[in-house]
């Protein structure tokens, strides 16, 4: 083989050892962009699962909390059937102050219902500002 030969022999198995190498180094940046995205896939999934967390807490809290309410409201009702319809005229304006001790069954009855959805829409606001505040960055 000629000198003019070996040099070019040479030249190519140094072009293909560098195009090796360049693609060795490729495959490897590759890899670790892969790694580094993984990474990154893997701390949304636990954030995503810590959100997920709180926000059921929040909403178990609310269905408790709309439980005791509805709880109260069954009791009131019970009691507020044994409450007298309308006073007649007479007495009413012998009543004095506010207290709603002679308030009629059936604007008691509305009052507490109305008191109750009150209490369940309050719940549902403090969840939604729980699951707010949970996903807030």
């Amino acid at each position: 083989m000629s000198p003019q030969a070996r040099i070019v022999a040479g030249l190519i198995m140094l072009v293909l050892a560098f195009c090796g190498g360049l693609r060795t180094m490729a495959v490897i940046r590759d890899e670790r962009d892969h790694t580094i995205q993984l990474e990154a896939l893997k701390q949304q999934e636990v954030q995503r699962q810590t959100w997920a967390n709180e926000v059921a807490a929040a909403r178990g809290e609310r269905d408790e909390e709309i439980r005791t309410v509805n709880a109260r409201l069954a009791d009131a009702l019970v009691r507020l059937r044994k409450r007298p319809e309308r006073m007649p005229e007479p007495a009413r304006q012998a009543c004095e102050g506010a207290t709603g001790a002679e308030l009629a069954a059936g604007d008691a009855e509305f009052l507490s219902r109305y008191a109750a959805r009150a209490a369940e829409q309050e719940a549902a606001l403090t969840e939604c500002y729980r699951w707010i505040d949970a996903v807030k960055p």
